[in-house]
């Protein structure tokens, strides 16, 4: 069995001269881009696929990040320095398992389960309002053949709330409005090869 392991890294360090924001004009939804000034983003990403027995594989991902706003950063004419990127969590994970399985000459069946996880992460460069750590959980069940594959599947398993995106808005209690993450979807795929 080829490839019983797979890993994968990389490291990155961004470095921003004028960093451009969409920044609220002071009317409820009216942005303007602005440069907001100096940056840094700097992490690193590890992942891992393991295959240990025929037809089970193994694997997952780790994501670490520090970006900051530099000296002398401005956003909406405020200092924005050693506040976070909007957006950009410090920590993003995924982990799961899939299993595959021949059912005859022609078919094989498979069962897949994973996770992915993110750390808080700010809507803007104020840092006012985050989302806070979450994780999601998806599986799907099919069966295929080599041109053909029909599987059922869920995602966000168990129901998870979360706001992944929200934008300053004066008019709404919070001072902020958002989009709620997509619910527990259930639905049914058929791929075919041609």
């Amino acid at each position: 069995m080829k490839n019983r392991v797979v890993v994968n890294v990389a490291l990155f360090r961004t470095e921003w001269d004028d960093l451009q924001l969409d920044v609220p004009a002071g009317s409820p939804g009216v942005f303007y881009i602005d440069n907001a000034g100096k940056a840094r983003s700097e992490g690193g990403e590890l992942e891992l696929s393991v295959k240990p027995l025929t037809g089970l594989m193994l694997f997952g991902g780790l994501g670490l990040l520090k970006s900051e706003f530099r000296s002398d950063s401005l956003s909406g004419g405020r200092d924005v320095s050693g506040n976070d990127l909007p957006f950009a969590p410090n920590l993003t994970w995924h982990a799961g398992t899939e299993f595959e399985q021949k059912l005859c000459a022609k078919y094989t069946g498979f069962v897949r389960l994973e996770g992915v996880g993110s750390g808080r992460y700010y809507y803007d460069a104020s840092n006012a309002e985050s989302q806070d750590n979450y994780v999601l959980v998806n599986t799907r069940v099919g069966v295929g053949s080599r041109l053909w594959r029909v599987e059922t599947w869920v995602n966000n398993l168990f129901d998870q709330d979360y706001v992944p995106i929200a934008f300053p808005y004066q008019l709404a209690q919070s001072g902020y409005v958002g989009e709620n993450g997509a619910p527990r979807t259930v639905g049914v795929s058929l791929n075919r090869a041609f």
